[in-house]
């Protein structure tokens, strides 16, 4: 995200502030933050994203850990149902 910043003059139109451009960092929430953040247990996270399987609450635990990558198409229901709060990437960070 890009944040322009007007100049700025005083009242004898001198610019005291150039036209400045910052870079924002997009915020990119981890999956434990988010679970975290919602106050779920690992099982109740799995529960909200629809995993299904042997062992749903493992299969979170270790995505929020970094201990596995989920695949793509997990990561695209995870990006959905967050809102885009845990983007893709963020299990690449």
């Amino acid at each position: 995200m890009l944040l322009f910043i007007p100049n700025i003059h005083n009242r004898y139109g001198n610019i005291l502030v150039k036209l400045a451009i910052i870079h924002i960092k997009d915020t990119i929430m981890q999956l434990e933050q988010f679970r975290k953040s919602k106050n779920l247990s690992h099982k109740k996270l799995a529960e909200f994203l629809g995993i299904k399987g042997t062992s749903p609450g493992s299969t979170v635990f270790r995505w929020c850990n970094k201990e596995r990558i989920p695949r793509p198409e997990f990561m695209k229901l995870i990006s959905e149902k967050t809102k885009g709060k845990v983007k893709p990437s963020s299990f690449y960070e």
